[in-house]
C-alpha cells in the first residue's frame, strides 16, 4: 500500500526527533560527508529529473563527499601557499617607503611593509588551516576572502594573475555554506540510502569564472608569435623533458621547432574547447580527459608558476569528473568508517558527554584557544611576530565556529596548530624569508641592517650552504675585517660538511640527476670561495689565536682543499656532459671563470 506524502514527512519528522541534535563530532570531521549550515545548500536526490535547461545542462551538482574533499583539498594548498610560499616574499613590500597599488584607493590607506604582508599570509593561512577541518564560522570565509583580496591588490610587488583568479574564487566560496550539521545528512539517510547531490549559485559562478579564464587565455595564444611555437620552448625548464621532447621528434621524423609549434597550436585549440567543456554538464566527462593535461604538461616542463597547476588540477577534478568516480570515493569513505567505527563511535561517544557545558566552559574554551593560538602564532620567528600573534588570537576568539566547540576541538585545535609551527619551523621558509630582505637591504645599501639579517638568516638554517659569503662581503665593505674572515671560515667549514652530504646521497642514488647537479655546484662554489679567502687573507691576515681548530686547519689546507674542489668540478662537469645534463647558467659561468689563470 503506497503512503502518502503526508504519512511520509510525519515518519521523517518523527526519526528526526528521536535523533539527538549534537554539535559535529570531530571524529567525523574529514570522513563524514559536510553537515548543515544556516543558509542550507540545495539538495537534490539523484533520481530527481531536472526541470529547467539551467539544471539539466549547466548547473554543477556535487555530492557531500565531493564538497567535503574540494574544501580539504582547496583550503589545504591554500594553507600551504601562504604559509610556505607567499611569506617568503613578505619583506620586499614597502621597500624604502614606495609602493604602487593594484587598486590606487589602497594607497590611501596604509603603506604595506614586511610586518603587514606578514600578517596577512600568516592569518590568512591559519584561517586556511582552520577551514580544512570545518572548525571556522560562516564568517570566518569572508575574513578570508577580504585579506587574501587585500594582500594582493595592496602592491604590484606580487604580479602573478592567477591570486587575482584565486582572489575572486575566494569571494565567491565564502557564500557556499560548508558548516552544515551533520543531523540533515543522517535524517536523508534514513528515508534514502540514495546519495544526495548539492548545488549552489556560486559553485557555478566559480565554473563560469574558470570557462572565463581559458577563454582569454586561448585569445592570447591566437597571435602569431605564439604559434610559432618558441615561447612554449623558452618555457621548458626541465632538462629530462627536452630529452624526451627530442626523443619524440626523432620518433616522428620532424624537427623540435615543428614539434612545439604543433604543440603551441594545439593549447591553443584546447583552451578555445574548455570553456564549453567546462560550462555544459554532457560535455565534462570529454574536458575531464582533454583540460587536465594543460596543467600536467607545464608542470612537467618545469614551468615555475608556484601552485597554480594544483590548483586548477583540483578546480578540473571537482568540476569534470564522472559521477562513478565520487561513488568510488564513497564506498571508499563507507569502508574506512566501518573499519574505525570502534574509534568513532567511543570519540563520538565522548564528544556527547562533554557536549553538555555551561556557558562559563564555554567561554573558558574560547579563552584557552584564543591563549594558545597568541603563544603557537608568537614563536614563528618573523618581523612584527608579537603583533600579529595578537591578531591571530582576536580572530581565533571571533572566527572559530564555538556553537559545536567542546574541549576535544580545543585539544585538535592546539595539536594542528603546533603541529603547523613546527613544520614551518623545519622548513627552509623562514632561512629565505631572511635571505631575500637581506638580499633586498644590500642592494639598497643599507648594511648594518643587511648585517643583521643575514646572521639571522645564517642561524635559522643549521646545515647546508647559506649566505655567509654575502655577509662577508658586507662585513669587508664595513672595514669589520676580523669577523668577516670568521664568517668565511664558517661559510667554507659548511661547503665542506655539505660535500659529504652530497657523497653520501649519491652512493644511495647512483645516478639522480639533481644529485649530481648539486655536487657540481657545490664544488664549483667550494672552489671559487677559497680563492676569494686566500685574496682576503693576503689583504687582511687574522691572528690565528683567534681560530678554532677547526678553522686553523682550513687555514692551513687551503690550496690542498682548494685543488682537490677544482679537480672534482672538473670531473664532474665530464660526467654531466656525458649525461647530457646542462648545469645552471649561475653555475657554469662561475665554472667557466675558473678556468682562467
Amino acid at each position: 500500500m503506497k503512503k502518502s506524502k503526508k504519512s511520509v514527512q510525519t515518519q521523517t519528522t518523527k526519526q528526526a526527533v528521536s535523533t539527538p541534535v549534537a554539535t559535529t563530532p570531530i571524529a567525523t570531521t574529514l570522513i563524514a560527508t559536510t553537515p548543515v549550515a544556516t543558509t542550507p545548500i540545495t539538495t537534490t536526490p539523484i533520481t530527481t529529473t531536472p526541470t529547467s535547461f539551467y539544471e539539466q545542462y549547466i548547473q554543477v551538482q556535487r555530492s557531500d563527499l565531493a564538497l567535503t574533499i574540494f574544501r580539504i583539498f582547496f583550503f589545504g594548498l591554500l594553507f600551504y601557499d601562504l604559509w610556505f610560499i607567499s611569506l617568503v616574499h613578505a619583506p620586499r613590500y614597502g621597500v624604502a617607503d614606495f609602493n604602487v597599488a593594484h587598486l590606487p584607493i589602497l594607497d590611501w590607506f596604509f603603506l604595506p611593509n614586511v610586518t603587514i604582508q606578514g600578517g596577512f599570509y600568516l592569518i590568512g593561512g591559519l584561517l586556511s588551516l582552520w577551514m580544512i577541518f570545518a572548525w571556522a564560522h560562516r564568517f570566518a570565509y569572508f575574513a578570508l576572502a577580504l585579506i587574501y583580496s587585500i594582500a594582493y591588490f595592496d602592491s604590484q610587488a606580487d604580479s602573478y594573475q592567477h591570486h587575482y583568479l584565486l582572489s575572486l574564487v575566494l569571494i565567491l566560496i565564502a557564500f557556499v555554506p560548508w558548516n552544515q550539521h551533520q543531523t540533515q545528512t543522517q535524517t536523508q539517510t534514513q528515508v534514502s540510502q540514495q546519495p544526495s547531490y548539492r548545488s549552489h549559485w556560486a559553485l557555478d559562478a566559480i565554473a563560469f569564472e574558470l570557462a572565463l579564464v581559458y577563454l582569454w587565455t586561448a585569445f592570447t595564444k591566437s597571435e602569431s608569435i605564439w604559434l610559432s611555437g618558441q615561447p612554449l620552448r623558452a618555457m621548458v625548464a626541465s632538462s629530462s623533458a627536452l630529452d624526451h621532447i627530442q626523443a619524440v621528434s626523432d620518433w616522428f621524423h620532424i624537427s623540435t621547432d615543428q614539434l612545439f609549434q604543433m604543440g603551441a597550436w594545439s593549447v591553443m585549440i584546447g583552451e578555445f574547447m574548455a570553456p564549453i567543456l567546462l560550462m555544459f554538464t554532457p560535455l565534462r566527462k570529454i574536458g575531464f580527459f582533454i583540460i587536465p593535461w594543460f596543467r600536467i604538461m607545464v608542470e612537467w616542463i618545469g614551468f615555475d608558476i608556484e601552485l597554480f597547476s594544483y590548483y586548477m588540477l583540483l578546480f578540473n577534478f571537482f568540476y569534470l569528473s564522472p559521477d562513478w568516480i565520487w561513488r568510488i570515493f564513497d564506498q571508499i569513505s563507507d569502508l574506512i568508517k566501518s573499519r574505525l567505527s570502534k574509534i568513532i563511535h567511543i570519540l563520538n561517544d565522548l564528544h556527547q558527554r562533554l557536549n553538555h557545558r555551561k556557558s562559563t566552559q564555554f567561554f573558558l574554551f574560547r579563552i584557552i584557544t584564543t591563549l594558545v593560538v597568541y603563544l603557537l602564532i608568537s614563536q614563528i620567528q618573523i618581523e612584527g611576530k608579537q603583533i600579529i600573534a595578537l591578531i591571530a588570537g582576536i580572530c581565533a576568539f571571533l572566527f572559530l565556529d564555538w556553537r559545536r566547540f567542546n574541549m576535544l576541538h580545543v585539544l585538535a585545535i592546539t595539536f594542528t596548530l603546533i603541529c603547523a609551527v613546527m613544520w614551518l619551523q623545519n622548513t627552509e621558509t623562514l632561512y629565505d624569508y631572511y635571505r631575500m630582505w637581506g638580499g633586498d637591504l644590500q642592494r639598497r645599501n643599507e648594511l648594518e641592517k643587511s648585517v643583521e639579517i643575514y646572521k639571522i638568516a645564517n642561524q635559522l638554517k643549521k646545515n647546508g650552504n647559506a649566505r655567509h659569503f654575502a655577509l662577508g662581503q658586507i662585513l669587508v665593505d664595513l672595514k669589520r675585517f676580523d669577523e668577516a674572515t670568521l664568517v668565511y671560515l664558517d661559510g667554507i667549514d659548511r661547503h665542506l660538511r655539505e660535500k659529504e652530504r652530497l657523497k653520501a646521497d649519491l652512493f644511495e642514488h647512483v645516478n639522480h640527476r639533481q644529485n649530481l647537479e648539486d655536487q657540481f655546484q657545490n664544488e664549483v662554489q667550494l672552489a671559487d670561495r677559497l680563492l676569494n679567502l686566500q685574496s682576503h687573507l693576503k689583504k687582511y691576515p687574522i691572528d690565528q689565536g683567534k681560530l678554532k681548530p677547526n678553522e686553523q686547519q682550513i687555514i692551513s689546507q687551503i690550496e690542498q682543499i682548494y685543488t682537490k674542489a677544482y679537480q672534482a668540478s672538473q670531473e664532474q662537469f665530464n660526467q654531466l656532459k656525458q649525461l647530457s645534463i646542462t648545469p645552471k647558467r649561475e653555475v657554469f659561468q662561475l665554472f667557466q671563470r675558473l678556468q682562467k689563470p
